[in-house]
């Protein structure tokens, strides 16, 4: 009977650890505690909780956000059955706020969505002049298909003191800080490894606009035209 009761204990001991360990692996939203999305007082992004909700509301892709404190990403790649991360906007619905990350980190973000286009911490910015900057992401792994990177997958506004250190793999446009680049670029490095099939480069896949002040460090592979800071200059909109 002892032995019996030593074995029932363990197995309700094991479901209970189980239990647990679901919960480490599950997506929260919580709104941020402190601004209210405005210019002078943007939302404050504390946590990893924070992100996720931003990720999942569209309704919130035209405010200002500032992010407070190292956020440590590790379990998003239980999220949403292997694919991670879902990007900040997207084509249809563009990220068209600002993000200041003042210089605070994010590490271990993962993003694994090989069939989606414009894959990055944030997907498709919205507007010229709108500014990203100060974003940090450490030992990140993104994949993506076409138009994607490290910060912003296909973008059109500033970006600037955006720093990415991982791997980024994809099809065409691939790029260590954007895919796809219509605005300009300042003082961002990339220390990565960055493949793809065509229009892979250290900073950017392909870009129209003034990139300067910029570097990348790390290795860059394609079959076919790519480059150590951009695989390729468009004259033109993109």
């Amino acid at each position: 009977m002892k032995v019996n009761s030593f074995v029932k204990a363990g197995l309700l001991w094991l479901g209970f650890s189980i239990l647990l360990s679901g919960f480490g692996f599950a997506q929260t939203a919580t709104a941020p505690a402190n601004g209210d999305g405005s210019f002078s007082n943007p939302y404050e992004i504390a946590s990893l909780e924070n992100l996720y909700w931003l990720s999942q509301n569209n309704t919130e892709w035209d405010k200002d956000y500032i992010q407070t404190a190292d956020i440590d990403a590790s379990e998003t790649v239980n999220w949403d059955n292997g694919a991670g991360f879902s990007p900040i906007g997207t084509y249809s619905d563009r990220f068209a706020g600002s993000y200041n990350g003042d210089g605070y980190r994010i590490e271990n973000l993962y993003i694994n969505r090989p069939e989606t286009r414009d894959v990055g911490f944030i997907g498709v910015t919205g507007r010229r002049f709108q500014e990203i900057k100060n974003i940090h992401l450490i030992n990140a792994d993104f994949t993506g298909y076409v138009n994607a990177g490290g910060i912003v997958g296909q973008n059109y506004s500033q970006i600037e003191r955006c720093s990415f250190e991982g791997t980024i793999d994809g099809y065409l446009y691939i790029g260590g800080i954007t895919g796809n680049n219509s605005y300009e670029i300042s003082e961002c490095y990339a220390n990565a490894s960055i493949s793809g099939t065509k229009y892979v480069g250290g900073i950017t896949g392909q870009t129209s606009s003034l990139i300067e002040d910029s570097y990348c460090r790390g290795q860059v592979s394609a079959d076919d035209i790519c480059g150590g800071l951009i695989g390729q200059y468009y004259s033109g909109d993109l």
